[in-house]
């Protein structure tokens, strides 16, 4: 009997652990418009670079297109997410391991990224923001004998 106890103790101690993990990458927000306990998420991304674009794969599941938002504003990639909400008629969630909550992720952009022509898709989940480079410029100085 005191096995069981001790085990479940020791389970109940490493679902508090695991939990205390996860709140370490949510914060709270306190953002005028969202409620007391909405939770904010720093999506995992990928970055992938050839020497014509940057690319960004950011995961965001269960958002769909209505509830993406991308800005950019001086140097600064903003993008927003918010996961639709999936209610089933005439149910309850009687247990949740899966926090829904907005993304949120900025990105500095250097001078080389072409701000005019930067794209970006949603499929499953998944957001694809692609950056392209703008061309190099070379400007030839000519030298004057003085």
């Amino acid at each position: 009997m005191e096995t069981m106890e001790k085990q479940t103790e020791e389970k109940a101690l490493a679902d508090t652990e695991a939990e205390d993990s996860r709140e370490v990458r949510v914060k709270e927000m306190s953002e005028e418009g969202q409620g007391a306990g909405a939770r904010t998420y720093m999506p995992a991304v990928d970055l992938l670079e050839t020497d014509q674009e940057v690319t960004l794969i950011v995961d965001v599941p269960g958002v769909n297109d209505n509830g993406v938002s991308l800005a950019i504003e001086k140097n600064i990639l903003s993008l927003s997410a918010i996961p639709a909400v999936c209610e089933i008629p005439n149910k309850r969630l009687a247990y949740s391991e899966y926090g829904v909550g907005e993304y949120k992720r900025s990105f500095a952009l250097s001078e080389e990224v072409d701000r005019e022509h930067v794209t970006a898709s949603l499929k499953d989940g998944v957001l694809k923001v692609v950056l392209p480079k703008m061309a190099p410029v070379t400007k030839k100085i000519s030298l004057t004998t003085a």
